[in-house]
């Protein structure tokens, strides 16, 4: 076990590491009705259904937000969701360059899902 911060431990075995992960974000449960690219989702009393990606320790080529990434999920995950859908969350293990990311997504246009 590798003590994080704030009291969290997390599993050397990626797969154990991935429950434990699952279970410190809050509200969140499977969502059938969601592609697998999606962990699954937290229900917001406003928002309704909010997607959650969480990167798969298992493949190491989700582990980085990079704009390859936030491309795929611009083009091809939040386009796929239902139009009621006005929200997702994307949690990562490593990113690239935050501010740069950031305005990687500011700069497109074709979705109007806020990240």
């Amino acid at each position: 076990m590798l003590e994080i911060k704030d009291g969290v431990q997390l599993y050397r075995n990626p797969v154990q590491t991935m429950d434990k992960i699952k279970s410190l974000i809050p509200g969140l449960k499977n969502e059938d009705s969601l592609d697998s690219f999606w962990e699954g989702a937290v229900s917001d009393s406003k928002l309704g259904t909010v997607p959650v990606y969480v990167p798969n320790l298992m493949d190491s080529t989700s582990k980085l937000i990079n704009k390859v990434m936030m491309n795929r999920i611009l083009h091809q995950a939040i386009p796929d969701l239902d139009d009621n859908i006005t929200k997702v969350i994307v949690y990562y293990i490593d990113i690239t360059d935050k501010d740069d990311i950031m305005q990687f997504i500011k700069k497109d246009d074709s979705i109007t899902v806020e990240i």
